[in-house]
């Protein structure tokens, strides 16, 4: 059996199997999987649609890094890099002759990465390939 993270900033329920009491004079350790900002090289390829507005395909290598934690007294449960691909596209017009702006998409996705062996579980129990879809909303200024 596999369980698969969707998004490694996802949080995971608070409250498991166990049932926790208000009355306790402690909360239970929530786990939180963090990433850091993504590294990628991309090709880009567009064209112009109109003398100011640009269309574009892109496409390339990433990199990234996740960061497993929990609250006190857990802290860090699993810590791994991890590299991918990105795919995706984009517009873009100018506002002025030194404005534009623009609107893109893109597609990641990671390596799988098996967990079993930390947790002392079987091969493939417990694996994550992680993805991300990240819109881009953006102005540029052009300096002379």
């Amino acid at each position: 059996m596999s369980t698969r993270a969707r998004s490694p900033t996802a949080r995971w329920p608070k409250h498991s199997a166990m049932s926790w009491s208000s009355r306790r004079p402690f909360s239970p350790p929530e786990p939180a999987a963090q990433s850091s900002p993504d590294r990628a090289a991309d090709a880009l390829g567009g064209s112009f649609l109109q003398a100011n507005f640009t269309v574009y395909v892109l496409g390339g290598y990433s990199w990234q890094h996740f960061d497993l934690n929990a609250s006190s007294p857990i802290g860090d449960i699993l810590d791994w890099d991890s590299s991918g691909f990105s795919v995706g596209g984009g517009l873009e017009t100018a506002m002025s002759s030194n404005v534009t702006v623009g609107l893109e998409y893109r597609y990641s996705q990671f390596s799988e990465e098996d967990f079993s062996s930390e947790l002392g579980l079987p091969d493939d129990t417990l694996t994550s390939t992680p993805s991300f879809h990240t819109v881009r909303i953006g102005a540029k200024y052009k300096f002379n």
